[in-house]
C-alpha cells in the first residue's frame, strides 16, 4: 500500500478562519456600542441634559395634566357655650366663666358666673362652690345651666398651678386696671391704673383680688391672646395642655370637629367681648372689652 506524504493544513485552516469570525463579531458589537454611545451623548447635550431634571421629572410627571386642589375655608356657623372654672390651690371653687363663641357673628362672649350663685343638682338646690365641692366639674355644670337657664356643651376646671403654666406659654398679658393699686391688697398688688402688663404670677394674683366683672375683662384679654391672629397655628398645642392638666369632657374628636373653625375665628379677627349680664345670653348683650 503507497503511503501518501501530502501535508493536510485543511483542520489549520478552519481554526484560523473560526477566530477571524469571532474577532469580526466581536469588533462589530464594539462599534455598535461605541457608536450608540456618542449617539446617546450628543444628543444629551444637543438638549442641555441635566440629571437632576431627570430624577425631579421621574418623581413629579404622572403622564396625565395634574390640577392643584386648594381647600375652602372652613364656614362657621352655629355656636358653643362652655363652661370654664378655676379652683384654689386647695381645691375650692374660686371662679366660673361662662363663655359663649357665635362662629356667625365671628364673636366671643365672656360672662362671669357667680359661684355664690344658687343652682340645683340631683334635686337639691345648693350654692355652686358646694356642688362643685360634691359633685365636681360635672355637678358645676348641671348646676349652672340650673342656676343661669344656659345650656352648656362642654366644662373645663383647672386649678391655680395649672393657669400659671398655661399663662407661662404666652407673653405678658394686657389687662386694664380700673384703678389704682396701692399694695394694700391680701397679696400686696401694686398696679397702676390703666393697661398693665401682667406676668403669669401677677395675672393670677389680680383675678384673685379683682371684682366679678372685671374677672371677666381679665379672662377676656387672655382670650383674646389666645386667640390672637399669630397664635391661629399653636391652638392644637393649648389644647393638647388643657385636656392633659385640667378636668374637662372635650375629647379629641370634638377638638378637631371645631379646629379648623376656631381657627378661622383667629385668623379673621374674631371679637372677643365682655358680657353684661349672663342671664341674657340669648340675647347677646355685652360691651367691648379692652
Amino acid at each position: 500500500m503507497r503511503r501518501n506524504n501530502k501535508l493536510d493544513f485543511s483542520a489549520n485552516y478552519k481554526r484560523n478562519k473560526g477566530k477571524r469570525v469571532r474577532s469580526f463579531i466581536l469588533a462589530f458589537i464594539l462599534f455598535v456600542i461605541v457608536l450608540g454611545t456618542a449617539s446617546v451623548l450628543m444628543f444629551m447635550k444637543s438638549i442641555n441634559f441635566d440629571l437632576s431634571n431627570l430624577l425631579s421629572a421621574a418623581q413629579t410627571t404622572t403622564g396625565v395634566d395634574e390640577t392643584t386642589e386648594t381647600t375652602e375655608p372652613a364656614p362657621l356657623s352655629g355656636q358653643r357655650r362652655l363652661l370654664v372654672s378655676f379652683e384654689d390651690s386647695d381645691g375650692k371653687l374660686n371662679y366660673a366663666f361662662a363663655v359663649v363663641v357665635s362662629f356667625d357673628e365671628r364673636l366671643m362672649t365672656v360672662y362671669s358666673a357667680p359661684v355664690s350663685a344658687s343652682g340645683e343638682y340631683n334635686g337639691v338646690a345648693a350654692a355652686l362652690s358646694e356642688q362643685y365641692k360634691k359633685y365636681g366639674p360635672k355637678g358645676l355644670k348641671e348646676a349652672s345651666e340650673q342656676a343661669f337657664g344656659i345650656k352648656f356643651d362642654r366644662y373645663i376646671c383647672a386649678n391655680e398651678a395649672a393657669l400659671k403654666s398655661f399663662l407661662g406659654m404666652f407673653d405678658d398679658i394686657t389687662v386694664e386696671i380700673p384703678e389704682a393699686l396701692d399694695g394694700r391688697t391680701s397679696d400686696g398688688l401694686i398696679l397702676d391704673k390703666g393697661a398693665q402688663s401682667l406676668p403669669a404670677e401677677m395675672f393670677v394674683k389680680y383675678l384673685n383680688y379683682c371684682s366679678s366683672e372685671q374677672k371677666a375683662r381679665s379672662f377676656a384679654s387672655l382670650l383674646r391672646t389666645v386667640f390672637s391672629e399669630e397664635n391661629a397655628d399653636r391652638l392644637q398645642k393649648y389644647f393638647s395642655f388643657i385636656a392633659n392638666n385640667s378636668k374637662t369632657d372635650i375629647t379629641i374628636v370634638d377638638f378637631s370637629a371645631d379646629k379648623s373653625m376656631l381657627e378661622a375665628f383667629s385668623e379673621e379677627g374674631g371679637k372677643i367681648y365682655v358680657g353684661s349680664d349672663i342671664e341674657k345670653t340669648d340675647e347677646v348683650v355685652y360691651e367691648e372689652g379692652s
